[in-house]
């Protein structure tokens, strides 16, 4: 809304123009001007790209020569553009002692079209005019540059994109159109990509999505679509709007993998097994593409294996610690966050180290019969070995200083006895043999120890010993007999395996451990 007003008539300035008199000696001023208001209101028709100015006209009729009011018959008129023709209002208007007093005219409207891109201008023109008591017409005119307010003449465009909406699948573009004669040049971008769809488009058009966009979009596998519609008045562009829509990277735009793997223990190549404790596994996850030329790239690879995580490729085990069915799984995962997901199961063979459950050097004679004082040892075994798919070696030692006698073993649990016997040993001495129980990865050794040869009664050489049951190696008295005693048996101190047998003093035996 806009208002405009013209100059005060008679004085033709901005201001009334009032008379001087003198009146009982004192200089008073008297008006009598007429001043004219226009109040414009622009109403905009969209739909018919139009508007319509409704002028409200107002004027003002100051008056100070009498007390009581004047009349005046004035006739205001408007046009709106400027060179439409006038309309008009008379009406006999009462004076007002205020510069301000305004009375109510009429009302004029005129309605202009707009421009084919929504825009406008136009001239208004107000016009006031009455006639003086002496005959002379006083006329005041007002003239204004209009800008019209822009109706946005821009088509719209939809189309049937839903949320499954793939790169290759066929859409149908819906323009709306504000007048039958605009025709639409349609354009796409996505990132970095831009084309057109088609142009001089009336109000549909069928577009099917490039593949060749998804190279676009290696981040991100539901990338936004933005079309631009440009509408034109002949080869006049007038304006544009956007649309935007989602759109998926079809599914098989995404990473395969598969897996290899290499034994780093020390489980022989040639037994082509993997071993409880034994085995270490180099693995590698191998990536590709499913389809190629395809611009995502690997942002991750997670493997999984025997409870243990893995997030480098390739990477190494820590020693199996498992038997069984065990599985190795990776996912990975590229730049879009797809996934591919490769499983693959090996069979880890049990293994424990070889155990020696018993092992024996006995005394014998020449020929392997068993005889205390015999100058010969024969050797025995009772053992246990892991098979592991009866792969693995079995062997058994035993070495008495430089002397070795070793075996293959036949089965992987039992008992051994060597044939092959030790000779040149003396009665009265003792002997430390080392039992080695090897497989192919461990080497088991267990000590035992050959007492001199059994003899009922023997004296240590200077007399100072005497030894049951064994050749006496030392001073002091030694059974290695079961011995019992029919008669009393005094001592000040008994020591019995730890334990200390005394006499107090009150006469009384007792019983106690050593510190």
């Amino acid at each position: 809304m806009a208002t405009y007003y013209t100059n005060w008539s008679k004085s033709g300035g901005s201001s009334p123009n009032g008379a001087q008199y003198t009146v009982n000696g004192k200089n008073v001023t008297y008006y009598n001007d007429v001043k004219y208001k226009f109040v414009v209101t622009e109403k905009v028709d969209k739909d018919n790209n139009k508007s319509t100015f409704v002028v409200n006209k107002y004027a003002v009729f100051y008056y100070t020569w009498d007390d009581a009011p004047a009349t005046l018959r004035i006739t205001m008129k408007s046009k709106i553009p400027k060179s439409a023709s006038y309309k008009s209002e008379t009406k006999t208007v009462t004076s007002s002692k205020s510069s301000n007093g305004y009375v109510y005219v009429g009302q004029d409207s005129f309605t202009v079209s707009h421009n084919e891109d929504g825009t406008g201008s136009t001239t208004f023109v107000g016009l006031g005019t009455y006639t003086g008591g002496s005959g002379t017409v006083y006329t005041r005119t007002v003239s204004k540059n209009l800008d019209m307010t822009k109706i946005n003449r821009t088509s719209t465009i939809t189309s049937n994109a839903t949320s499954s909406t793939k790169f290759g699948d066929t859409i149908n573009f819906s323009i709306n159109r504000k007048n039958s004669g605009f025709t639409h040049d349609i354009k796409y971008s996505m990132y970095d990509a831009s084309g057109t769809i088609a142009t001089n488009v009336s109000v549909s058009q069928e577009w099917t999505i490039p593949v060749s966009l998804i190279s676009n979009t290696p981040n991100n596998s539901n990338p936004t679509i933005t079309i631009i519609c440009y509408t034109k008045s002949g080869n006049t562009v007038i304006g544009s709007e956007s649309y935007s829509f989602k759109c998926l990277v079809p599914d098989d735009y995404k990473p395969l993998c598969s897996i290899s793997i290499e034994e780093i223990g020390v489980v022989p190549n040639d037994w082509n097994v993997y071993v409880k404790g034994k085995s270490k596994l180099k693995v590698t996850v191998n990536t590709s593409k499913n389809i190629e030329n395809d611009t995502a790239s690997v942002k991750s690879i997670v493997s999984k294996i025997d409870n243990e995580i893995y997030q480098e490729n390739p990477f190494s085990t820590n020693l199996l610690k498992n038997e069984g069915e065990i599985k190795i799984n990776s996912i990975v995962t590229d730049s879009r966050g797809r996934t591919t997901e490769e499983n693959k199961l090996i069979d880890v063979i049990d293994y424990f180290a070889p155990t020696i459950l018993n092992c024996k050097i006995i005394r014998c004679n020449a020929d392997g019969t068993l005889n205390d004082e015999g100058t010969y040892a024969k050797a025995s075994i009772q053992y246990s070995i892991a098979s592991v798919d009866n792969l693995n070696s079995k062997k058994v030692k035993v070495i008495y200083g430089s002397v070795e006698k070793s075996a293959i073993l036949s089965d992987y649990e039992g008992t051994y006895t060597f044939t092959d016997l030790f000779s040149g040993l003396e009665t009265n001495s003792s002997y430390n043999f080392e039992f080695q129980l090897i497989d192919q990865f461990e080497v088991i050794p267990q000590s035992f120890n050959l007492t001199p040869a059994y003899v009922t009664k023997s004296l240590l050489s200077g007399g100072k010993g005497v030894t049951f049951g064994q050749v006496a190696t030392e001073e002091g008295l030694h059974s290695y007999m079961k011995s019992e005693f029919h008669d009393d048996l005094k001592s000040k101190n008994i020591n019995v395996s730890g334990l200390k047998i005394e006499k107090n003093a009150e006469g009384s035996w007792i019983l106690y451990a050593e510190d």
